[in-house]
C-alpha cells in the first residue's frame, strides 16, 4: 500500500522510488477502483468558507467548500477533482488499469504453472508409509518392533 499512491502521494514519492509504484498490481487496482468510485459522485460540502455568524447573509457565490477541488460557488465537489488533485488519478486510465491487473493476474499464472512444470524434485518424495496389499497391520507392526525398540506409532487404518 505504501507505494499505491494511497500513503504518499504520486508527486511525493521520490524520483529514484517512484519505478516501485509501476511495478505494482496493487497500485493499478486501487486506482481502478478509486476512479470507478468517485467517477460519478458529487460531494456535498459540510463547511462552506467564510462562514459563521458574521457570515449568514453572505451569497453562495463568495462561498468556497473547504475540500481539495473546491470551486467558488458550488456547495459541493466533483469526485474526478478530488481524485486528480489528491492522487493524481484520471478516469481515462480505468480500463488500463483493469487491463494491467489482468495481464499480471495471466503472468502469475504462466509463472506458476511453468515452476510447477519444472519443479518435479519434491514430486516423487512422500511421507506416507505404503503397505503391500495383503499385509496385515498387525504383522507389519510385528516386524517393526523386531528391528527396533523404540515404540512404534501407528496410523489409524
Amino acid at each position: 500500500m505504501l507505494f499505491t499512491c494511497y500513503i504518499i502521494p504520486k508527486p511525493n514519492i521520490p524520483g529514484a522510488l517512484r519505478w516501485i509504484m509501476y511495478i505494482n498490481p496493487v497500485h493499478y487496482g486501487f486506482e481502478a477502483l478509486l476512479m470507478n468510485k468517485f467517477d460519478t459522485l458529487n460531494s456535498t460540502c459540510s463547511m462552506l468558507i467564510p462562514s459563521g455568524p458574521a457570515y449568514l447573509n453572505i451569497s453562495l457565490a463568495d462561498q468556497v467548500c473547504a475540500t481539495v477541488g473546491a470551486q467558488l460557488g458550488q456547495n459541493f465537489v466533483d469526485g474526478n477533482l478530488i481524485m486528480e488533485l489528491s492522487y493524481d488519478y484520471y478516469h481515462s486510465n480505468l480500463w488500463r488499469d483493469f487491463s494491467v491487473v489482468c495481464a499480471f493476474f495471466v503472468g502469475f499464472l504462466i509463472i506458476l504453472f511453468t515452476a510447477t512444470k519444472f519443479n518435479t524434485t519434491s514430486a516423487f518424495d512422500t511421507t506416507v508409509t505404503l503397505l503391500k496389499q495383503g499385509m496385515c497391520a498387525a504383522k507389519a507392526v510385528d516386524e517393526a518392533t523386531a528391528i527396533t525398540t523404540l515404540p512404534l506409532i501407528t496410523p489409524f487404518l
